[in-house]
């Protein structure tokens, strides 16, 4: 009953997962939406955006749109037709979550993201432990020894962050993505590094 429709407004300090598309496919617009905080905490790993059990999501963005939390799973296309901005900030937590791609847990499959236009902003974040980095994930891809998942970019203006060891468009730490295509738009990434541990910016 949603296909189709506009999301719109803030949802602040909700600490519970607050949009899930669960095994069917659906054309939405986000038009500046914000999902600030998305956890009870600001490092909770709730995620603004859940995909599970094979769903498609064709995404329009318009208007400037804030995501602080990860995205998960199976078939997320944001659209040629979108004009306007996705921020999106993976959670932290216990679990490093991308800021486009797989959710904060081990092993976890970043599914097929396909970026065609808009303005992406993605930044993986990282998890600690005893004051230390013990996971970090990517801006679009995988967590922590995430093995599977598709990224493409045809088009939009598309930057992409790291968490510490984690890469930019790819792998978290100790992962890595099957396959990453780029054949348009303007990308800029940067891989994530602390001291000698350095994740690559692409791959």
């Amino acid at each position: 009953q949603f296909n189709g429709k506009v999301i719109t407004g803030t949802l602040e300090n909700q600490g519970v997962n607050q949009f899930v598309i669960d095994g069917v496919e659906i054309s939405l617009t986000f038009r500046d939406l914000t999902v600030q905080n998305a956890g009870a905490y600001n490092n909770s790993s709730a995620s603004g955006l859940v995909l599970k059990k094979g769903a498609v999501l064709h995404l329009t963005l318009e208007g400037t749109n804030v995501l602080k939390a990860g995205f998960a799973g199976c078939t997320l296309e944001i659209t040629g037709n979108s004009t306007g901005i996705l921020e999106a900030t993976g959670g932290g937590g216990w679990n490093a979550g991308a800021g486009i791609g797989a959710d904060g847990r081990s092993n976890q499959s970043v599914g097929t993201i396909i970026i065609r236009g808009g303005t992406v902003k993605a930044t993986g974040n990282n998890s600690y432990s005893y004051g230390s980095v013990s996971a970090a994930s990517a801006g679009i891809g995988g967590t922590t020894e995430s093995k599977s998942g598709t990224i493409q970019i045809t088009g939009g203006t598309v930057t992409a962050v790291g968490g510490m060891y984690a890469a930019g468009i790819g792998g978290g730490s100790n992962g890595r993505t099957e396959k990453i295509e780029i054949r348009g738009g303007t990308i800029t990434v940067i891989g994530g590094s602390q001291y000698s541990y350095s994740g690559a910016a692409i791959g």
